[in-house]
């Protein structure tokens, strides 16, 4: 995709598309259940998002052309084990395939190392998810054995970014 990416916090009329993309095949069977059904659990995922902005000053940007509709959302979560941030992405079915998450991905990076100056960026991706672990591994991350989610005991691929 040649077309720009605009990269934006979430706003509360995107609940439409919060729902869409949560509940996709993929991001259900490689991310999970967020139990994102209703505008009112759209609204909250995005009241959510919009306070770790305010914590931390960075977050899951919507991704979207210039013209038109978030296509998904991309950029960094604090999830309070590291130094540094986790780099996310999950994008709608019509946005695969087009080099808009590599672009996105990309981007993000950018902006970690030279924006808030993280040393490195850290990932976790579900071992079946090939697509993903293709992503990180071509943006230079590496694995670094497995991770353990506390509160679910759910097992992920681990991988880390130097950025300095």
């Amino acid at each position: 995709m040649n077309t720009p990416l605009i990269f934006r916090k979430l706003h509360l009329d995107d609940t439409q598309f919060i729902i869409e993309l949560l509940n996709d095949p993929l991001w259900l069977q490689y991310i999970g259940d967020r139990g994102i059904y209703s505008e009112a659990d759209a609204r909250r995922y995005i009241e959510q998002s919009l306070q770790h902005f305010d914590t931390h000053k960075y977050g899951l940007w919507a991704v979207q052309p210039h013209f038109g509709e978030p296509l998904g959302l991309c950029g960094l979560i604090n999830r309070g084990v590291f130094s540094c941030p986790d780099l996310g992405f999950a994008f709608l079915p019509k946005a695969r395939g087009k080099g808009i998450a590599a672009k996105a991905v990309s981007e993000v990076i950018r902006r970690a190392r030279d924006q808030f100056h993280f040393p490195y960026l850290t990932a976790v991706c579900d071992p079946d998810n090939q697509r993903s672990i293709t992503l990180l591994r071509n943006n230079g991350f590496n694995r670094y054995g497995r991770y353990f989610f506390p509160k679910s005991q759910q097992s992920t691929c681990f991988y880390w970014l130097n950025l300095i």
